[in-house]
């Protein structure tokens, strides 16, 4: 059982906040990627600090989810927009890979907004 203060385990995905399909690491020599991971992951951990020093684990929880969905809100613009200048250019290959990744990223949208309106943010307000 966790302590009150803990964020549940629910709320992180099984991979340990990994959830990448790896063909996209073979994807990277073909298109270049810029990643700002390691700001990415500091933003997250200091907001849920924040969130679990004031006390609810839940609100941490939420608070947590809320900022994935800024990154991947992020991330679906920067490549929505990288694969279209793609095809304007006429680089279809690279196009192709911009618009895989850019469902991976809406797919990781959706199931995080599953998660917080079926089971975590109802909690954080209680």
């Amino acid at each position: 059982m966790r302590s009150p203060n803990q964020p549940s385990k629910s709320s992180f995905p099984p991979c340990g906040g990994r959830c990448r399909p790896r063909d996209r690491a073979e994807r990277g020599p073909r298109v270049n990627f810029a990643t700002e991971g390691g700001c990415r992951l500091l933003a997250l951990l200091l907001l849920a600090a924040v969130t679990f020093a004031a006390g609810s684990a839940h609100a941490a929880d939420a608070a947590l989810i809320a900022a994935a969905q800024r990154v991947e809100h992020y991330e679906i613009a920067g490549y929505g927009t990288a694969r279209s200048l793609a095809m304007h250019l006429g680089h279809t290959e690279a196009a192709r890979l911009l618009q895989a990744t850019l469902e991976e990223e809406e797919a990781a949208d959706k199931k995080l907004t599953l998660i917080a309106e079926t089971e975590v943010n109802a909690r954080a307000l209680t």
